[in-house]
């Protein structure tokens, strides 16, 4: 996979995280109480390493996460 910031060739590997792993727009957030933007990555289950890419030259991680948005 090639990083979409520049171009290189990014490193497979995994992102270790306890879930359950949330994306929200607010930076002081609690992620542990899903609001309604906020982005479910990975869900309650025991496996613990999200497949993702890592560019050493840019510092970017991406990961693919599952499609389910909260509505509280």
């Amino acid at each position: 996979m090639n990083c979409p910031m520049c171009g290189k060739e990014m490193e497979p590997g995994y992102l270790a995280a306890k879930p359950p792993v949330l994306w929200s727009v607010k930076p002081d957030k609690l992620l542990l109480v899903p609001g309604r933007h906020d982005v479910l990555l990975q869900d309650r289950v025991p496996e613990r390493h999200l497949p993702a890419h890592l560019c050493r030259g840019c510092k970017k991680v991406v990961v693919d996460y599952q499609d389910r948005q909260f509505t509280t």
